[in-house]
């Protein structure tokens, strides 16, 4: 018998090419031949091909199609292994290392974790550590004969023999780090690790070549593996073809090549006899029709796929590939082609994140709403109500008493109810709504409608409860879930959607884990971890034009008619295949010397088989980066220009109509002076100076969330409690006299900290995480008291407080604009001169940088400019402004302030009318704000700014 390698050459036609070699093998040897695969990918195509392709005078013994597997499905189906105890899953294997974390506290500070989602993420990388320290490591030779009735044994002894050499010989990780990564690979890493089984299956199909009658056996190889595997792969390879004759199809990549590490597997010193080759190669097989396709930034880059996709379809190139290298392009694109509705079939087997579905959001909706004890914000709880798989009929059923409800009209009820009533965080709050009849609520049914909505928080406060007080296995954990969300009818409509079903399987497999006892944050950050790893493909049955989305690898022995490939700059290719947070590239190359040249060669291995098998390609790379850094075009195909020049290419992008052209921010002008406001806050300028268009959204449109679904901000709850604080304390001040310093001193810190307690007190009973705002504001209290002892020896007194003023500003065109704010504090001095103070919840050292952005936000001359023309002091002029620190600061930097003359209150004047007059003429309104404005902005989901940036 014979081991036979042949090559093929990589081009449209070479899975042909290789079922033709199958054929003369089976008749060479007079015998059906087992092929088996190295990935599953190409097996329907090569069936097909074997069928159409098989040869007329055979014998008819032979004649039926051979048995074709990949080899993983072929060592799973080893009969030795069937008798062995099942594979560890994944989540099994997380569940063994995450009960040890737990017991070792000081293992989790030495990497860092933070709270049970970062348990559950080291546990995850620990685990893939393991797994490549397995694949770099474990080989298997064939037990001696004496050992082959207690197979198992002998493997499990010489698995731990081997683990225990590699553990004695880690010297090159002296570390802690290293150290405990190989102490959890020596104890996670058992027969029934999934890796440990493959292994042991090549040894014993080996061992069954001896008694069997072994079929001839082709041998596709597809890739190059590691090199661990490629020595078990090589002596099983023998061993068969000691038995029965073994064919090796491989690529023929000394003509097939288009780069010479392909041929060398070596990545320098090409002699000259190999880059002679690849000269030949290139002119052999350069097409006329591959492109290279420069674009400036994502956007341009989807719509020039797109135009791509379409000049195809348009000369029947019907069956498309495109290699989604750069991921967020090609979700860009995938979105684009949704446009085209049911009239193309689109296959995505790279997959959305099952964590981003509705199917998850929904579930993820109802895990907030108990994740407290003390209840869900009024945004979290509607944002369960609104969740699309909640059945309100289900729902309802349970607290109707046999009544007719009309779901949409009591969930309609129900939500204008809390949004009316601006609820705070819990669920007395939430009950506070229903509590009374509201005399605004003319519903013929409030009645019984405030009794079911009570009904279903008292529902949902139990389901919390329950939920906050249990300690319980995965597969507990999965069931009180389910129980719930059946009360809820989402089972079934869950059922009922393709990602539901997918989310539903995942909760089945985490049943699996009985061992571990969790709390529920525990257990919600493991199903976090699990749901965030798996992918979602939506189905699509085939049509007359059907695109794949594939990964690079995934070309290996298939045919387009066309092929797209996005991303080929030097940022997105070669990539780096994910191995874990545990170990670097260099701790990666020291485990195994040959994995970053292999990998390096795979991938142009890969990419030259795509080039030499498709007359149609086009290569989409992106010039510019986000912050308009340049990109440099992936090194491969930069050599390849050199050779062949005429690669760059063009393609004309459809922009549409002016209204329909896709943009990527949005702007308006506008056309209506109806629109425009007769009155302007501050922030309304700011807002105008820092994104135009969002103050056309908020200010023109007057479009707003409504306040009682925008999260409250810590911030504003904290500064209108200090404003109301000092508000008082100054107006109560203000009618005090004093005998002496020593008992005015006293006297303000007394008063001043007996007002606080009260204003705080009712913050902490709302927000008690605000506790440590708390002692901070007290810490500032003698400071601020003698920064006011000190204005007064400098002749300033306070006057008043929160104090509303106003000017009017007339534009060019006539029209009579009102500026209008309030001021957070005046002062005056002997002179009848004025000093305007805004408080700033900001430490002292920080307050320098609202004098640096002035201009873009000159709330504080506006104020003193508004001030002055008010006739309570129409006959004083502001000499001073500035901002004083209500958080931590030094004696000396308390305040900032800046002089204030009328030339800068006559400057702020002019900016603010010319800013403004260009907005009354109708110039165009950007969405080119910074990010910092993009955060809270109640524009976001309407403008497109940055959506569609990479």
């Amino acid at each position: 018998m014979s081991l036979i390698e042949r090559s093929v050459l990589a081009h449209h036609g070479a899975l042909q090419d290789v079922a033709k070699a199958i054929w003369a093998h089976a008749q060479q040897c007079g015998q059906s031949p087992i092929v088996l695969t190295s990935t599953s990918g190409p097996i329907t195509d090569l069936r097909k091909l074997l069928e159409t392709s098989r040869p007329t005078a055979i014998d008819p013994k032979i004649a039926f199609l051979p048995k074709i597997l990949s080899v993983s499905d072929w060592l799973e189906k080893t009969p030795s292994l069937l008798t062995l105890p099942p594979v560890l899953s994944s989540l099994q294997r997380w569940e063994k290392v995450y009960g040890e974390l737990a017991k070792h506290p000081k293992i989790q500070r030495q990497f860092g974790v933070i709270g049970e989602g970062g348990r559950w993420a080291l546990t995850k990388a620990i685990v893939q550590a393991c797994d490549f320290l397995t694949q770099a490591n474990i080989a298997f030779a064939p037990p001696k004969p004496q050992h082959q009735d207690q197979t198992y044994e002998h493997v499990q002894a010489q698995l731990d023999a081997i683990i225990h050499q590699a553990y004695k010989n880690d010297t090159a990780y002296a570390n802690e780090e290293g150290q405990l990564i190989f102490a959890f690979w020596k104890y996670l890493t058992r027969t029934e690790d999934s890796l440990v089984r493959e292994r042991m299956a090549y040894q014993y199909r080996q061992q069954e070549l001896a008694t069997a009658n072994p079929p001839p056996l082709v041998w596709l190889d597809m890739a190059t593996p590691t090199k661990t595997l490629q020595t078990i792969q090589a002596e099983f390879l023998n061993a068969y073809a000691q038995h029965q004759a073994v064919l090796k199809i491989g690529i023929n990549w000394q003509q097939s090549a288009l780069w010479p590490e392909c041929i060398t597997k070596t990545t320098s010193d090409f002699d000259a006899a190999t880059i002679a080759q690849i000269q030949t190669n290139r002119q052999k097989h350069q097409q006329p029709t591959w492109r290279i396709i420069k674009q400036p930034n994502f956007e341009k880059m989807a719509w020039a796929a797109l135009a791509c996709i379409e000049e195809h379809i348009q000369h029947e190139r019907n069956d498309i590939a495109i290699v989604a290298q750069d991921r967020l392009v090609a979700r860009r694109v995938r979105a684009l082609l949704a446009r085209y509705g049911d009239r193309i079939s689109i296959k995505d087997p790279t997959g959305w994140k099952l964590a981003t579905t509705s199917a998850a959001a929904a579930v993820q909706s109802y895990l907030q709403l108990i994740a407290s004890s003390e209840g869900p914000s009024l945004v979290t709880f509607i944002g369960f109500l609104k969740n699309p798989m909640l059945d309100w009929q289900v729902l309802l059923a349970a607290h109707t008493q046999n009544q007719t409800i009309d779901h949409l009209d009591f969930s309609w009820w129900m939500e204008s109810r809390l949004l009316a009533n601006q609820v705070g965080i819990g669920w007395q709050e939430l009950q506070s709504a229903f509590a009374q009849e509201s005399r605004h609520d003319e519903h013929s049914q409030s009645a019984d409608y405030r009794q079911i909505a009570q009904a279903i928080l008292t529902q949902l406060q139990s389901f919390s409860i329950a939920w906050q007080n249990s300690q319980s296995t995965s597969q507990e954990w999965v069931d009180r879930l389910k129980e719930h969300l059946d009360s809820f009818g989402m089972i079934d409509t869950l059922t009922e959607d393709e990602a539901g079903q997918s989310y539903l399987n995942m909760l089945d497999e985490l049943r699996e884990l009985q061992e571990e006892t969790l709390k529920n944050s525990a257990w919600t950050s493991l199903l976090d971890q699990w749901i965030d790893q798996a992918s979602y493909t939506q189905k699509s049955p085939k049509k007359s034009v059907n695109i794949s989305f594939i990964t690079l690898s995934a070309i290996r022995f298939h045919h387009y008619s066309a092929v797209v490939f996005i991303g080929c700059d030097a940022k997105q290719l070669p990539s780096n295949k994910d191995y874990g947070s545990i170990f670097s590239r260099a701790m990666l190359k020291e485990l195994d010397q040959d994995l970053p040249e292999a990998e390096y060669i795979q991938q142009a291995r890969d990419l030259s088989q795509l080039l030499t098998t498709h007359a149609h390609v086009d290569l989409l790379w992106q010039e510019y980066q986000q912050a308009q850094e340049k990109n440099r075009i992936c090194p491969w195909l930069a050599r390849l220009q050199i050779d062949m020049p005429s690669l760059d290419k063009s393609i004309a992008i459809y922009e549409g109509d002016e209204q329909s052209q896709p943009q990527p921010q949005s702007s308006t002008p506008i056309l209506l002076p109806g629109l425009l406001p007769n009155k302007l806050s501050p922030s309304a300028y700011k807002a105008l100076r820092a994104c135009p268009y969002q103050f056309y959204v908020s200010y023109v449109l007057g479009l707003r969330s409504p306040k009682a679904l925008q999260d409250p901000s810590e911030f504003g709850q904290i500064g209108s409690a200090l404003h109301a604080i000092l508000h008082q304390f100054y107006q109560e001040y203000q009618q005090q006299t004093f005998s002496d310093p020593i008992s005015q001193r006293q006297w303000m810190m007394d008063h001043l900290e007996g007002i606080s307690k009260e204003q705080w007190k009712i913050l902490i009973e709302q927000n008690g995480q605000l506790f440590a705002d708390q002692q901070k504001w007290f810490k500032q209290i003698e400071s601020l008291v003698d920064w006011q002892l000190d204005l007064e020896k400098n002749s300033f007194t306070f006057v008043e407080s929160e104090k509303d003023v106003e000017f009017k500003l007339q534009l060019s065109s006539g029209e009579l604009i009102t500026i209008y704010g309030r001021v957070d504090r005046v002062d005056s001095n002997d002179n009848s001169e004025l000093q305007v103070w805004d408080y700033k919840l900001k430490d002292g050292k920080d307050l320098k940088i609202f004098n640096k952005h002035l201009w873009d936000n000159p709330q504080i001359l506006i104020y003193s400019k508004a001030l002055s023309e008010t006739h309570h002091y129409r006959h004083q002029n502001v000499k001073q402004a500035g901002w004083v620190s209500l958080r931590e600061a030094k004696e000396a930097q308390r305040d900032f302030k800046l002089a204030v003359t009328p030339d800068i209150l006559d400057k702020m004047e002019n900016q603010i009318r010319e800013d403004l007059d260009q907005v009354w003429t109708g110039i165009a309104m950007p969405a080119n704000g910074p990010q910092q404005v993009c955060k809270y902005c109640d524009a976001r989901g309407i403008c497109r700014k940055g959506m569609w940036e990479a």
